[in-house]
């Protein structure tokens, strides 16, 4: 969508120039070479945040001295910023310092709202027992973006309401029947006389997008 929006501008941006009389291919090689400097800029960092990501694994506490130090920098860009402290809270939750992972996720919620900083907070409030604050983020994040429904149901799970939690899944399922296989599978199990009911959340959306321009040649 978003590339589409962008070939969409650029169109009606030539189609004026050329109306105006201006130099079309001036302002497309002008073009050309800020989009190489902004997907350089959007390669770098994604190969620094792998490697970083890479590191938590095996490293965790040299991961979050790293990830401190990048956190007060001032030339740390709130994109980026956000990126390093929901890293951060995921190496928390993984060597199970939940208190601090519920922190942390907090820190990003105060500077950006996103849906996927809710569900992350929630997985930490469910391993503290928390389950009041978890359901309010769950519910808070599924009215943000649908697809969260899939924690909700996850947290019914945890807390053995059967019964919502197939409901969650069924909702999305019912969607989109492809991309909610998943969901399926839950029903299915949950439909057993003696289900395997999940014991923690189970995160789908830790799949990273990154967006390149592409302006027309």
């Amino acid at each position: 969508m978003r590339h589409t929006l962008l070939i969409l501008s650029l169109l009606t941006i030539f189609t004026k120039c050329s109306n105006q009389g201006l130099d079309i291919d001036k302002i497309k090689n002008n073009f050309g070479e800020t989009a190489k400097q902004y997907n350089d800029s959007v390669d770098k960092w994604e190969a620094e945040y792998k490697s970083l990501s890479l590191l938590s694994i095996d490293s965790p506490i040299v991961a979050l001295n790293k990830i401190e130090l990048a956190t007060y920098s001032n030339n740390t860009e709130k994109t980026k910023l956000n990126d390093l402290l929901f890293l951060k809270g995921n190496i928390y939750y993984q060597i199970d310092s939940f208190e601090k992972s519920v922190e942390t996720f907090s820190i990003i919620d105060n500077l950006n709202m996103s849906p996927k900083y809710l569900a992350a907070r929630a997985g930490a409030y469910i391993k503290l027992n928390q389950f009041p604050k978890a359901l309010n983020d769950l519910i808070n994040a599924s009215k943000i973006n649908a697809y969260y429904k899939w924690n909700l149901g996850n947290y019914y799970e945890v807390t053995r309401q059967k019964d919502s939690a197939i409901m969650n899944y069924q909702y999305l399922y019912h969607s989109d029947t492809i991309t909610y296989k998943y969901c399926l599978e839950r029903i299915t199990e949950l439909s057993r006389e003696r289900p395997n009911f999940l014991t923690e959340l189970s995160f789908k959306d830790r799949d990273r997008i990154t967006v390149h321009l592409y302006p027309a040649k």
